[in-house]
């Protein structure tokens, strides 16, 4: 296994592109590049250190520069303070996987990075979750929906799911773990969003 994560890893320092981000189409960034870099602090490579340090340097700058300025984490996406709602599917449900994911990203990477990168991210983070928190606490036309997250664009009566949730509350453990100021209530919410899904009849949970 050791050596099948290390000629990944190695695949990915090859394939990195001169703006730090790993490939992907640009309605996938930030987010792919954030998993890419999960995989390097996961094997225990850090900011700074001399063999993939410098990539995940390049990697952390380019998450950080697709932050808007509502606070959403996207290459692609609304520009503006506020978050719209006003836009297709498909940048529905990108943006708001981008900016889970990256936003978790951040929040692993805040406490290994040098002071001056840490600061920048500090400041990234705390934009992250006031957007995850307002995304969080946005109308829900089922009450078994609250407490969860979904996508950006507002489609059908369907406002939470299982797999956008677990990426924000994995957000919010990992900036609580870092020090951040997360609400309890907000844990509690998703988590109680989350024990909803659990299936009797079938011992699994749903969708």
């Amino acid at each position: 296994v050791d050596g099948a994560v290390e000629r990944a890893l190695r695949w990915l320092t090859a394939v990195q592109q001169p703006d730090g981000s790993f490939p992907s189409l640009e309605t996938g960034q930030p987010g792919v590049t954030s998993l890419c870099t999960m995989a390097f602090i996961a094997h225990g490579n850090v900011p700074g250190d001399q063999r993939f340090g410098p990539n995940l340097d390049r990697a952390i700058d380019f998450v950080l520069e697709c932050q808007k300025e509502s606070g959403l984490i996207a290459r692609v996406g609304n520009e503006g303070r506020t978050i719209s709602r006003r836009l297709n599917h498909h940048m529905g449900t990108t943006t708001a996987y981008n900016h889970a994911i990256s936003s978790l990203a951040l929040a692993e990477l805040y406490g290994m990075s040098e002071p001056e990168r840490a600061a920048r991210i500090e400041e990234a983070i705390k934009k992250s979750l006031e957007a995850t928190l307002l995304m969080q606490r946005w109308p829900k036309d089922n009450p078994a929906d609250l407490g969860g997250w979904r996508y950006i664009d507002d489609r059908d009566e369907s406002d939470s799911d299982l797999s956008i949730t677990g990426w924000h509350l994995m957000f919010l453990r990992s900036a609580r773990n870092a020090g951040f100021d997360v609400p309890k209530k907000a844990i509690d919410d998703a988590v109680a969003y989350i024990r909803g899904c659990y299936s009797e009849k079938y011992g699994t949970f749903e969708y």
